[in-house]
């Protein structure tokens, strides 16, 4: 994968047309984008970072405030991850994190990809699984 032409991709995307101020950084064999946003319904800042491999792995993770393991807060993680496959809600390093990852071929394809991972999160449906686990959260 050619991480210049998906940096320019992203900052057309993210930067430009979504308004938002992602930092772009290069390391260990990958491309790393991420930004602290807010999104509506949600509590919260979270940290949303896109991680590029060379094999043509990307990782689009959401992480939320920390979270404490309880009976209730699993259950809700499970119902969560049933209803939504494609991504997996978990909690990691005592945080809330939610990821996708997928394979992307072409660099022409981030773009797609990444406004539908974006409209996902921003779903009703998925605000109506997720909202209450991030108002569980506490900086």
């Amino acid at each position: 994968m050619n991480f210049r032409r998906i940096e320019r991709v992203l900052r057309k995307y993210l930067n430009g047309r979504r308004g938002l101020s992602f930092e772009y950084e290069v390391k260990d064999n990958r491309l790393e984008a991420k930004n602290s946003i807010t999104i509506e319904g949600y509590k919260g800042d979270i940290l949303f970072s896109i991680k590029f491999y060379q094999n043509g792995m990307a990782r689009y993770c959401y992480t939320f405030d920390k979270l404490n393991r309880t009976p209730q807060v699993a259950e809700m993680l499970m119902d969560f991850n049933s209803n939504f496959p494609f991504f997996k809600a978990y909690i990691d390093g005592g945080y809330l994190r939610v990821d996708h990852v997928a394979y992307i071929i072409n660099e022409k394809d981030v773009e797609e990809y990444t406004s539908g991972i974006m409209s996902e999160i921003l779903a009703d449906n998925c605000k109506k699984y997720l909202a209450p686990i991030s108002e569980l959260t506490y900086p």
